[in-house]
């Protein structure tokens, strides 16, 4: 069910897409306009750094037959690349987009806290996901810096310095792990995806030349 925001700080009125948003910001203003009593929020930057993404907010695409709008964005700077988590709604249902210069990943709602050790999350690592799924470690970076804009499902670390790790397998199952400073270990589940399968709309267009 939707909700209806008032910015203290400018007045802007927001209506919500998500069913349980953890942390909305104002489109306009910056200003946090709503916040989860159990989200922690610190050095979290509302500013988003430029970088080579042609997704915005109101970006459209296709999923497993159904049509997910872009309402949210919280984007990882990562030691050596950049990882952006799109938040999307379809009639209520939320999927995170995950998107870089690298690869695309679609990702399920729900963070699954795992009983894994972060010693054994490293590339080349193999190990087995929720419903059966073997995969192997790509890689492990520390999330530098992190930034948010529009609405933000359930996400646990909405402060940077955290560990971040990805692995995957030959079918396209994909899982991404997160750290933080007390050893606890999150996880999303999904599939990684051609960006071009998605049928994107409302997106950026610029030119690198100009």
């Amino acid at each position: 069910m939707s909700q209806l925001f008032t910015c203290s700080s400018c007045g802007n009125i927001v209506k919500s897409r998500l069913s349980k948003p953890w942390v909305i910001a104002c489109p306009q203003c910056k200003s946090l306009l709503y916040k989860d009593k159990s989200v922690q929020v610190k050095d979290v930057n509302r500013n988003i750094p430029r970088d080579w993404s042609f997704i915005q907010l109101g970006t459209t695409f296709q999923y497993d037959e159904k049509s997910f709008e872009i309402v949210g964005r919280v984007r990882l700077q990562l030691r050596n690349e950049y990882k952006n988590f799109w938040s999307a709604v379809h009639s209520g249902l939320q999927v995170w987009l995950m998107e870089s210069f690298a690869s695309s990943a679609v990702l399920l709602e729900t963070w699954h806290p795992t009983n894994k050790r972060p010693d054994q999350l490293h590339a080349g690592s193999i190990f087995t996901v929720s419903g059966g799924f073997e995969l192997t470690g790509e890689y492990v970076e520390k999330c530098e810096g992190l930034s948010m804009e529009g609405e933000i499902g359930e996400w646990p670390l909405l402060q940077p310095g955290f560990f971040f790790m990805q692995g995957s397998n030959n079918d396209y199952h994909t899982a991404i792990f997160a750290v933080d400073a007390n050893h606890h270990i999150n996880s999303l589940q999904g599939m990684k995806v051609d960006i071009d399968q998605l049928k994107l709309t409302n997106i950026v267009t610029w030119n690198e030349w100009k």
